[in-house]
């Protein structure tokens, strides 16, 4: 029978949790599936359509959540984002656990969830991302260099509501990771969690 866990790693953009994501499904490929997440922006250098997101246009994604296709599906920074019933089917069918890079209203959204759409998984754990300090989520995300200084000052103005929503969500969240310019610090803690939680050996 396949797993019907998820893991969602989630965190304001720009604080490292695609790092940890891809360290995780490269140590433990045979254990964790990425869900593929849908959006409307545009590929970034080095991501591969279908691997990384699936990219699709705003007309396209309009119409899947017509559809219903979306467990969650929100808007940010000006870009749609979703994640569908079936990519995280795709996942439990190999008998892996789905990793979910989710941010801040993806997860807000699949807390809400009650009924038909919450029952596509039997476990939902929450890995928070969090940076050293709101200063430090903005160096990183001017770092990365794939902003202009529109969408960046953007990313920075919803960062302070980001972190304080994790703040007060804290009885939801399954673990709070602090995660540094280096993952030696953000990914040790999270698979310690999992050894403890026996999703992993």
């Amino acid at each position: 029978m396949a797993s019907r866990r998820v893991l969602a790693v989630c965190g304001p953009s720009g604080v490292g949790k695609g790092t940890i994501v891809g360290l995780l499904l490269r140590d433990y490929p045979r254990e964790f599936g990425l869900v593929t997440s849908h959006t409307t922006r545009l590929p970034r250098e080095g991501e591969i359509p279908g691997e990384h997101y699936h990219f699709v246009d705003d007309d396209q994604f309009k119409t899947m959540i017509q559809q219903g296709a979306f467990v969650e599906h929100a808007h940010v920074h000006g870009k749609r984002y979703g994640t569908s019933v079936q990519a995280l089917s795709d996942v439990m069918a190999k008998d892996k656990v789905c990793v979910m890079d989710i941010d801040v209203q993806g997860i807000g959204a699949m807390w809400k969830l009650d009924g038909s759409e919450a029952k596509v998984w039997d476990e939902l754990v929450c890995a928070a991302v969090l940076p050293q300090s709101k200063r430090d989520l903005a160096e990183r995300l001017a770092s990365r260099g794939s902003e202009t200084d529109e969408s960046l000052s953007l990313r920075a103005a919803n960062a302070a509501a980001e972190i304080e929503f994790f703040e007060a969500s804290t009885s939801k969240i399954d673990i709070s990771i602090v995660n540094t310019d280096s993952w030696k610090v953000g990914y040790p803690s999270l698979r310690c969690f999992l050894r403890d939680e026996k999703w992993i050996e």
